[in-house]
């Protein structure tokens, strides 16, 4: 499989932990080159990474998308099952709501930095910071702490959180939980050497 991406994109880390833990190999082609960016083009209209092209020639977009039909091909590996549907995908909205709007902060700031105290800016960081609160308090409940268990929404965890603190964007460390929670398993085999690189 060649992943289409960047080693910054948490939706890309996602992709490569869920391979890694399926032993799927992948190509990633890095989306900020040339090559890669007249690939993306080829193959996604949205010009959004990650962006998957299977060996054959299935392309898949988007970080879950992906992780799906990797799953569906090899099956679970090392991954633990999912859980109760509905508090699965609580968790991953939850965490997706507050990754894309402290992305979103992110390029609108460093694009222009009096955007800062803009009504929008201002609500996208009350996102984050309301949809991290209860995540962690989620982590702190046992729903998200499980060592024996890397599932999909620790997968997104986890990569949240190693780009919020990558990109200063939320304060990981503030809570204990949450720090421990992503140093845990930035240690695991799976997620060792994935972690965002500029």
């Amino acid at each position: 499989m060649i992943l289409l991406g960047s080693t910054t994109s948490p939706y890309v880390r996602r992709v490569r932990i869920v391979a890694n833990a399926l032993r799927a190999p992948l190509r990633l082609l890095d989306s900020r080159t040339a090559a890669g960016q007249a690939e993306l083009q080829r193959c996604s209209p949205t010009l959004k990474v990650p962006c998957a092209v299977f060996d054959d020639g299935v392309v898949v977009w988007d970080s879950q998308a992906i992780n799906a039909e990797l799953l569906r091909r090899l099956g679970p590996g090392s991954l633990r099952p999912a859980g109760d549907p509905v508090v699965e995908s609580n968790l991953l909205y939850a965490i997706d709501a507050a990754l894309d709007a402290a992305i979103n902060v992110f390029y609108l700031c460093a694009a222009e930095p009096s955007t800062s105290d803009n009504p929008y800016v201002q609500k996208q960081r009350q996102r984050v910071g309301v949809a991290m609160g209860w995540v962690a308090a989620q982590v702190e409940g046992g729903r998200l702490a499980d060592r024996e268990g890397l599932g999909l929404a620790e997968v997104a965890l986890l990569s949240a959180l190693g780009w919020m603190r990558f990109r200063q964007t939320y304060p990981v460390d503030d809570n204990k939980e949450l720090a421990a929670f992503l140093d845990m398993w930035e240690r695991d085999g799976r997620v060792a050497g994935t972690g965002p690189v500029a």
